[in-house]
């Protein structure tokens, strides 16, 4: 009986010590890091920066982080409410309720070219009044109010004052002057909940304002 149980016992243990291993992780193909813009059927536009595992998505006031997600062909971002689905030139949007299925890549930088990500910079501010601002290095800076849907453009000029931790613009075109100041200091968004590596301090004919941003690179 003795024996039986001992044998009964070891075969038990053989049992246990030969678990299945567990299946490898499949491996997803990602897009590079990079940025790129897309214009949707109704003229808006969406800028999109690539990462690693997810995909922002920044529009307006708001962004998105949109992480990767399975996808049968194309790249496809998702949190299961919006959605960034590229492939090749085109994609398919759906951001806060919105569905656009014909979004085509009209990118103000050369598809592959880094170089001037570190000084393409992005920033809002839902505080009243809520704003957004773009800076395209060597092009232009475009900032936009949501009270009357207002967008005034500038001519890009980078001061001789930026240093390492700091970015200063001053610029004007004809009937508006603008000062920006971007500082490498963690900013906090309340109403995303996310922090940003930069805080900025625009100045829009006399009246400052603040928010928070972040590089493209």
């Amino acid at each position: 009986m003795k024996v039986l149980s001992l044998v009964l016992m070891i075969i038990m243990l053989i049992s246990c010590s030969t678990v299945s291993p567990p299946p490898k992780p499949v491996m997803i193909h990602t897009p590079p890091q990079d940025v790129f813009v897309f214009q949707c059927e109704n003229g808006e536009y969406y800028t999109v920066h690539y990462q690693e595992n997810a995909a922002f998505v920044y529009h307006n006031y708001e962004f998105y982080k949109l992480p990767l997600a399975i996808s049968a062909s194309g790249a496809r971002y998702s949190d299961g409410t919006n959605e960034f689905w590229n492939k090749g030139d085109m994609a398919m949007i759906t951001i806060n309720g919105k569905s656009y299925t014909n979004c085509k890549l009209v990118n103000p930088l050369k598809q592959g070219d880094t170089s001037k990500l570190k000084d393409y910079f992005w920033a809002m501010s839902n505080d009243d009044p809520k704003w957004n601002i773009t800076i395209v290095p060597d092009v232009e800076i475009v900032i936009g109010f949501e009270k009357g849907n207002m967008m005034y453009r500038f001519p890009y000029v980078k001061t001789d004052e930026s240093t390492v931790n700091t970015s200063t613009y001053m610029t004007k075109n004809d009937n508006h002057t603008l000062t920006v100041e971007i500082l490498r200091s963690k900013c906090y968004d309340a109403k995303s909940q996310q922090y940003f590596p930069y805080l900025f301090v625009i100045t829009f004919d006399g009246d400052v304002l603040q928010g928070c941003g972040t590089t493209m690179e």
